[in-house]
């Protein structure tokens, strides 16, 4: 593998990681425009200006990371001043081996962070079978557990699967 190459996984890392502060952003822009449908300030009022600015990171988070991601060889090459060091392996391990090792380490992370969320799944149930919540704390209760089992889902996927979210993406690159 060369320095170009680790150069170029270390851009699409940083875009993924990008990408999941996003997503943790999406879940508390859904959080808070919750608790404000939850208020009763009357018929006249308007949270969207509200909504809009906790959507703005989102927004901004997910455009950045697009961005990284689809520019990741431009800013390889200016990372990386390409001459022959550039180009000359350093390592055995070959492409997708450290692709799958970055996938699966991701995946590691995102399973050490939802395994202790998914026990708190359990007293949100209690609460919502309780019939005490309103339906917008309802309503957050059922979004609370959506995500934290996502963020499972996403986990194990990248963890167990890495080798094959590999093969497919080096095949919508063309690299066979």
């Amino acid at each position: 593998m060369s320095i170009k190459q680790i150069g170029y996984l270390s851009v699409r890392l940083l875009a993924i990681y990008i990408f999941s502060l996003g997503i943790i952003q999406l879940g508390n822009t859904i959080n808070v425009w919750l608790q404000l449908r939850s208020l009763n300030n009357g018929p006249n009022a308007d949270h969207s200006i509200f909504f809009v600015n906790t959507l703005g990171p989102f927004v901004l988070l997910t455009l950045i990371s697009v961005i990284i991601w689809f520019s990741a060889n431009k800013l390889t090459k200016y990372l990386v001043h390409m001459d022959e060091k550039a180009e000359t392996k350093v390592t055995n391990l070959g492409l997708k081996e450290v692709q799958s090792l970055l996938f699966s380490t991701v995946g590691l992370v995102l399973l050490a962070r939802s395994i202790p969320q998914l026990f708190q799944i359990i007293p949100e149930i209690k609460m919502i079978n309780s019939n005490l919540l309103s339906d917008p704390a309802i309503n957050k209760s059922y979004f609370f557990i959506v995500q934290r089992i996502f963020e499972f889902i996403l986990g194990l996927s990248l963890f167990l699967g890495s080798k094959g979210l590999v093969t497919i993406l080096n095949k919508l690159r063309g690299n066979h």
